[in-house]
């Protein structure tokens, strides 16, 4: 699952590596941790089974 956040606006910044890759987490849990390290902002959880193309 990966994490995204979302301006107001509508404009997606996915949560990426040093390289540049979206990051992957094996769980809710850890996903979540993730948000709260880089801020205290609403979470909201738009679907655990949405598939991404590649």
């Amino acid at each position: 699952m990966g994490v995204h956040f979302i301006e107001p606006g509508g404009q997606d910044h996915p949560v990426t590596d040093t390289y540049g890759n979206p990051c992957s987490f094996d769980s809710l849990q850890q996903a979540e941790a993730i948000v709260h390290q880089v801020g205290d902002c609403p979470i909201a959880i738009d679907s655990l089974f949405r598939f991404a193309e590649r």
